[in-house]
């Protein structure tokens, strides 16, 4: 399993409310995980360009690292160029300002691109890239050469994103929060979360379609259709193993050819009872199923001695539901295994706050 760095406790949260601590808490745990993919994965450098102002780069290969994943930070009106023989691993676009990103024909080896914080800024794509990430960003303007290029546009908290097809393979698409609010992304959007609900746009069917994004108990990101269509192929499966086993087990008793042991009936019927649950654990994507199941993970790694990963585990599932005392105590144990006392007197402090009862608290 991958082991996420400790970076992700943040041991100043008490001093977040509201929502700083929902998106602080939100990207520590999505910036942990992308750095332990690409230094797992990727050996990846980063590049930084930050605080420039008025500036006009073009990123040529003999001016980068070896496999460079690119951050630019704090770019005030300043404009970059990518060029076709560039290859890099990502792109991290982060509080910049009237700034414009061009993509010309490069190569980005994880076909992802972030942007996030920043107001007034233009992207300039010319290949193909899978997933753009944008985040909390005010007026960005995304043009794809090739209505080919576009994968997906994953985006949370955003406020006037426009998507453009040069090729005019589509219509423009104006989306965000007002929009999504007012019926792009379905029924119940209304309530979103203007920092950790996300929506995925993508061609559907030849189609520009904005869907709410839900995540199962496991935390399998996926769309209400989505899931409809599979738990319709599962009840399908379900039934038809139903219908196998009964019709295995009810000819047990005719004749001896072909006749089940009693071990392999028992089998059969243990198949039988796994798909039903499979359907099951698709059906519930409530947020108490998801700490649930993260709590799941961070025990089984406490249980083997993994306690770093025990404490990410536990930390995702209070990003999920911080009101469970429990988590609080589980994630103070992995702390005292791990040497990191004032953060286990923390955790402890606040598992005795939500269950003044709570013995692993005290």
């Amino acid at each position: 399993a991958c082991k996420f760095k400790l970076c992700v406790f943040d041991p100043k949260a008490d001093e977040m409310t509201g929502r700083e601590e929902i998106l602080s808490r939100a990207e520590a745990l999505k910036r942990a995980k992308e750095e332990c993919k690409l230094d797992k994965m990727t050996n990846s450098v980063q590049h930084n360009i930050h605080g420039l102002t008025g500036e006009s780069l073009v990123l040529t290969q003999d001016s980068l690292p070896e496999l460079p994943t690119i951050h630019f930070k704090n770019c005030n009106e300043c404009s970059f160029s990518i060029p076709v023989e560039s290859k890099v691993v990502k792109v991290l676009f982060e509080s910049c300002i009237k700034s414009k990103l061009k993509f010309e024909g490069c190569t980005i080896s994880t076909g992802t691109v972030e942007v996030w914080r920043c107001d007034g800024c233009e992207l300039l794509v010319d290949c193909s890239l899978g997933t753009l990430q944008v985040d909390v960003c005010n007026g960005l303007v995304v043009t794809y050469s090739k209505t080919s290029h576009m994968g997906m546009v994953v985006q949370a908290g955003m406020k006037d994103l426009v998507l453009r097809f040069a090729d005019g393979g589509a219509e423009d698409y104006h989306t965000g929060l007002d929009q999504l609010r007012g019926g792009q992304a379905g029924a119940n959007a209304a309530s979103m979360n203007d920092t950790t609900d996300q929506c995925i746009t993508r061609f559907v069917e030849g189609k520009l379609l904005t869907e709410r994004i839900i995540r199962l108990a496991n935390d399998y990101p996926t769309t209400a259709r989505e899931k409809a269509s599979f738990d319709a192929e599962a009840r399908k499966k379900a039934a038809a193993m139903e219908g196998l086993v009964k019709d295995l087990l009810d000819k047990q008793g005719v004749g001896n050819q072909g006749k089940l042991s009693e071990e392999e009936a028992r089998r059969l019927r243990e198949l039988s009872e796994q798909q039903h649950q499979v359907s099951a654990d698709n059906d519930d994507c409530s947020d108490a199923a998801r700490a649930q199941h993260r709590r799941a993970q961070g025990n089984e790694a406490f249980k083997v001695g993994d306690f770093q990963q025990a404490a990410v585990c536990y930390t995702e599932a209070l990003a999920v539901d911080d009101k469970e005392a429990a988590l609080y105590s589980n994630r103070a144990a992995c702390f005292l295994k791990l040497g990191q006392a004032d953060r286990a007197l923390a955790d402890a402090e606040r598992c005795v706050a939500l269950d003044p009862a709570a013995v692993k608290g005290h």
